[in-house]
């Protein structure tokens, strides 16, 4: 649950804030005050750690300009939102730092839109080791590839990996890696205000030198938004050296934390003339949703020399290909893969998981291409260096 401090100047408004916070079901007014406090009491109100956002009354604008000085100098990093006031009044604030108004008095959806965009204005920059892979259409090996680059970047690369299965509704991950899951990604969303390390334990799956957070099995009805999401990603986010997410075919406005936040957004294509369409038009998706273009690839899989070049397909998408993936199915089907983790590299696909891998972890690639495979080789390269 998020916190919150208002500075109010009267009891009706403090008292309406309250009742807005308890309403959202996600904020938590830890303090508020009645009236303008001075600079010193700013400083004992205002903890340095732990405050997600700052609600300033501007009933009394000359009042609240002084006090909005103090907060700016003592807490510089925690959105501030203003509460009522003319709209020259909101033009000068903006001048001074405050991006976000809220209408007096304010209805619940204004509230909770207000709120929501306060905070991610302030978490919004994304986090380096953070990679959210998602198939350009169902069926596409997207889950197979995250699955295998998690367990390859636990092999000494990365040593603390956690792989998140976000398709809520129909994930793989268990089925591949022939785990019940220990916990589940819906219940670590369902407590994700709460997230603690013992809670946290309870919510992965170790296997493979990988924390896995896999979905249920037989999942139910799940009521979350984009705030559970953000507090998840928050509680992660320095808690492991890689985070990789297995992604549905399509985002919504609850998942688009994952891939706002992620450091690149990996578009899983096979050569097949439809789903290169569909990547295409997963690249417009993600821009819509104000993912910017430079943090989205592509990676080819079940890769044939002689079908569609991953040239064209980059330029036809539009975005570069980071990677392809030899088709190489007796390795990877579903009824093997968990069993042949982690890969071999002196295998076509493994060798392409392996050097893929230290690409992610920023780590230079040792391990000599297989036999029979320079062609391929060559070809990832070049991919490599046009990207």
């Amino acid at each position: 649950m998020f916190n919150a401090i208002a500075i109010n100047a009267s009891a009706l408004r403090r008292q309406i804030l309250h009742a807005m916070a308890a309403e959202s079901g996600m904020l938590m007014l830890a303090k508020a005050t009645d009236g303008y406090p001075l600079e010193e009491e700013i400083e004992r109100l205002a903890p340095r750690q732990g405050l997600d956002v700052l609600f300033l009354d501007l009933e009394d604008p000359g009042q609240a300009y002084r006090c909005l000085s103090a907060l700016k100098a003592t807490v510089p990093q925690v959105p501030v939102v203003g509460i009522g006031g003319k709209s020259s009044q909101q033009k000068n604030l903006g001048m001074l730092g405050v991006g976000h108004f809220l209408p007096f008095p304010p209805d619940t959806t204004s509230f909770s839109q207000t709120l929501a965009a306060a905070i991610r204005s302030h978490d919004d920059s994304p986090l380096a080791d953070l990679f959210a892979f998602m198939p350009a259409k169902a069926g596409c090996g997207a889950s197979t590839i995250a699955l295998s680059a998690s367990v390859a970047l636990a092999e000494g690369l990365r040593s603390h990996v956690l792989c998140m299965e976000a398709d809520l509704a129909s994930g793989v991950l268990s089925m591949l890696v022939d785990q019940e899951p220990h916990g589940t990604t819906q219940g670590a969303l369902a407590s994700a205000y709460e997230l603690d390390k013992f809670r946290w334990t309870e919510c992965v799956t170790q296997h493979l030198g990988v924390d896995f957070l896999l979905s249920a099995t037989d999942p139910q009805p799940l009521l979350v938004d984009w705030s559970h999401y953000f507090a998840l990603v928050r509680f992660v986010a320095h808690k492991y050296e890689a985070t990789v997410v297995d992604l549905p075919q399509l985002i919504n406005d609850a998942s688009v934390e994952l891939v706002r936040r992620a450091a690149r957004v990996f578009i899983v294509t096979s050569q097949e003339p439809p789903s290169v369409q569909l990547a295409r038009r997963r690249v417009r998706e993600l821009a819509s949703w104000g993912v910017p273009e430079e943090r989205v690839e592509l990676l080819v899989n079940r890769w044939h020399r002689n079908e569609m070049p991953a040239d064209n397909i980059a330029e036809y998408v539009g975005r570069p290909v980071a990677q392809v993936f030899a088709n190489e199915y007796l390795t990877v089907r579903p009824a093997k893969l968990g069993r042949n983790l982690p890969l071999s590299p002196k295998t076509p696909f493994g060798h392409a998981v392996a050097e893929f891998a230290h690409r992610l972890a920023g780590v230079p690639m040792e391990i000599e291409a297989p036999q029979g495979s320079s062609r391929l080789t060559g070809l990832l390269r070049g991919l490599v260096s046009r990207a």
